[in-house]
């Protein structure tokens, strides 16, 4: 258990420091401080609460890690659309979408298909490194030619197992009439 014991005996300090000086502030106030901090040995976020008294201090935990990924991402959207809105060509959009799927949603492998009006293809013109990397030879589609092209004919989104290296499932989602990210 806790009680009697130094809270800086059982925590490593580089990461418990700015726990520990809100801790200390309480204490030497004698006053009640709330906060947030992250705790890196755990990969969580947490809403503090910690009550000073004479006999030592009270302090409760409140995991935020999820409520902490949801405003991170929604942050992430909302710099994403002003990105959008300011972008220049399909080109332009196709990138942000990629870099918004990668940075924002944590996913490694995506890919963007902009439909091609005069071959009536759906092009691959924007893609993570890792497809770069890990998959350099990813060919265009017939716009009802496969799972994309059914995403893309259908406007609906696709999901089904594949055997693409290291990627064991897709999700194609149609752009409207304009493309498929993968």
């Amino acid at each position: 258990g806790l009680v009697g014991r130094q809270v800086a005996d059982l925590y490593d300090p580089p990461h418990a420091k700015p726990f520990l000086d809100r801790y200390e502030q309480a204490m030497d106030r004698q006053e009640t401080v709330s906060f947030e901090e992250y705790f890196g040995p755990l990969d969580a976020w947490f809403e503090v609460s910690a009550y000073p008294d004479e006999a030592g201090l009270s302090v409760f935990f409140g995991d935020v890690t999820e409520q902490k990924r949801r405003e991170r991402m929604l942050d992430g959207l909302l710099d994403t659309t002003r990105r959008l809105m300011a972008a220049a060509g399909r080109d332009a959009v196709a990138d942000i979408v990629v870099e918004a799927a990668r940075d924002v949603l944590d996913f490694d492998y995506v890919a963007v298909r902009l439909y091609d009006e005069e071959t009536e293809t759906l092009e691959l013109v924007s893609r993570t490194s890792t497809v770069v990397d890990e998959m350099p030879k990813r060919p265009a589609y017939d716009a009802d030619e496969g799972n994309v092209g059914h995403a893309f004919s259908e406007n609906q989104a696709v999901e089904t197992a594949v055997d693409l290296g290291s990627v064991s499932a897709a999700r194609y989602l149609p752009l409207g009439g304009f493309g498929v990210i993968s």
